[in-house]
């Protein structure tokens, strides 16, 4: 146990539990939020280069594409290489604006149609009660509602939003 000599001279007081708990919440603070930063900004570069839809414009997307062939072909992956080549010559001989954006709002009303699914489907399971289905159900719901997220973003790259 502490002495008040402990706490220094002319009356000082051991700090109070209230003031522990306050200076390790902020510390908390101080290590979680540049923790968190990082982890969101690592997670935007992953779903950046892993979706050459999150481009705007069809000679984005080329070049997007033609990285991932570098990328595959560096990597040995005949597979992925032949696909890209054909996934490329489409862009390059059959891409316009006009067709690009119809796609991305297409893609949007599919998503919103996935999220409406998932949403009775979570309806469901909780009507039943049954704690494994209802999680499993609102993985999904998660899943579908961050695609739809990531097909707004891709129109509003575009610039329609």
């Amino acid at each position: 146990m502490s002495s008040i000599s402990d706490y220094g001279t002319g009356g000082s007081r051991p700090p109070t539990q209230e003031k522990i708990m306050s200076r390790d919440a902020t510390l908390g603070r101080a290590i979680a939020l540049p923790l968190i930063a990082m982890g969101l900004s690592a997670l935007a570069s992953s779903v950046s280069a892993a979706s050459p839809e999150l481009v705007s414009g069809c000679q984005d997307k080329a070049d997007s594409i033609k990285q991932e062939l570098e990328d595959a072909n560096a990597q040995g992956n005949a597979h992925e290489v032949e696909g890209l080549k054909k996934a490329l010559a489409a862009v390059e001989n059959g891409c316009d604006e006009s067709t690009l954006h119809k796609e991305r709002e297409q893609k949007i009303r599919e998503r919103e149609e996935e999220v409406g699914e998932r949403r009775q489907e979570l309806e469901d399971a909780l009507s039943d009660g049954d704690k494994d289905k209802i999680e499993k159900k609102e993985k999904k719901l998660t899943e579908a509602q961050k695609a739809l997220s990531e097909a707004r973003g891709e129109l509003a790259v575009d610039g329609s939003l």
